[in-house]
């Protein structure tokens, strides 16, 4: 049963939410880049979520592999073949979730059906400017998905995360797109894989 949850990158804008919407049901303890994230896990907890950057990530996944914690990772930006090689490593309960929102698994799912009779032109994808990683990981695994379609990036200044995926059948064209305008938008996904990683033993692609 889970009950002590860390969650690292607690300070940044999904870190935070997710620190509030789990905190009637569990116990919540945060890490901070300042901290030794090493040292924060040998203080005891049932389950981990990562919400820090691409730039930090494979050096956690490293710690996490050591110390083999039930881990959650909500950070975007791990390529899927880095993300496929950790789940093979991972001989304890590890999620990877390139997007936690629930609506977002739907569209990739109708993106690779239209796929079957259409080709993809492009993947764009749209965040705020504050998001460093790009391309976004959520666009990495549709292009990944979707034949390694090619990615335009683009950053404004208010928050979103837009992908819009368009396709052409030769004669015509169907713009498929998921938008997100707040990062409580990945919480019932993300819930979803707390359920999930109890039952696991390995690691898994939180993402169909």
């Amino acid at each position: 049963m889970i009950k002590k949850i860390l969650i690292s990158g607690i300070n940044g804008k999904l870190g935070s939410t997710i620190a509030k919407s789990l905190a009637k049901n569990y116990i919540i303890e945060g890490h901070y880049r300042s901290e030794c994230l090493e040292q924060s896990i040998q203080n005891g907890f049932d389950l981990i979520i990562d919400a820090t950057s691409a730039f930090t990530i494979h050096e956690h996944m490293a710690i996490y592999l050591k110390h083999q914690v039930p881990v959650i990772i909500a950070t975007s930006g791990i390529w899927p073949s880095a993300a496929e090689d950790y789940i093979k490593q991972a001989n304890f309960p590890l999620i990877i979730a390139p997007n936690l929102s629930k609506s977002f698994r739907q569209f990739v799912t109708t993106a690779q059906t239209l796929q079957q009779n259409m080709t993809v032109k492009t993947i764009i994808e749209t965040h705020h400017h504050h998001k460093k990683d790009s391309p976004s990981g959520s666009s990495l695994f549709l292009s990944h998905r979707l034949n390694n379609a090619p990615i335009q990036s683009l950053r404004v200044d208010e928050y979103i995360a837009k992908h819009e995926i368009i396709f052409t059948s030769g004669d015509d064209i169907i713009k498929l797109t998921h938008e997100s305008n707040s990062p409580g938008a990945f919480i019932p996904g993300l819930i979803e894989a707390i359920e999930e990683i109890t039952t696991i033993n390995k690691g898994c692609l939180f993402l169909t």
